[in-house]
């Protein structure tokens, strides 16, 4: 094999499943953590369907600690030329119960469960600013009031 193909090879392993963790990260709690993202159906879906062009991807953004709640963040997206995310997760680094960062809420970013997500997901009100009242979504206009 030529010496310019062992680089490509090399390159695109590198790039397109594994992240670069720091020596003092627990690098089996990482791995734990991005597989039981990868897991998840809706990601499946989406590393199924996406343009492999755009190298999609699943990444850690930040590993627990004080400042972020003890919380692992991990985006979903695309990682050509640099990262686009298209979905944003949170797993408690204790339970390893999944959140998702739903950034259209009035509060943002809210961490709703995953339950409520694939609930909440499917109302065309998700998708506008809004709100959540009494286990329901309510959609706002853009100064936060109710849309009735």
């Amino acid at each position: 094999m030529k010496a310019g193909s062992c680089i490509s090879l090399i390159l695109i392993l590198c790039f397109r499943g594994a992240i670069a963790l720091p020596d003092y990260q627990d690098k089996s709690k990482d791995t734990q953590v991005l597989k039981l993202i990868r897991m998840l159906p809706e990601v499946r879906s989406f590393l199924r369907i996406a343009n492999k062009s755009e190298w999609p991807n699943v990444i850690i953004d930040n590993t627990p600690d004080a400042e972020n709640g003890y919380k692992y963040r991990v985006k979903v997206g695309y990682s050509k030329n640099m990262f686009r995310s298209v979905l944003i997760f949170e797993v408690d680094a204790k339970t390893m119960k999944i959140y998702y960062e739903d950034w259209g809420a009035e509060y943002s970013p809210a961490n709703i469960t995953l339950k409520a997500w694939r609930r909440f997901r499917k109302d065309p009100r998700f998708d506008q600013f809004h709100t959540f009242k009494n286990n329901q979504i309510v959609a706002l206009d853009k100064n936060g009031k109710v849309i009735k």
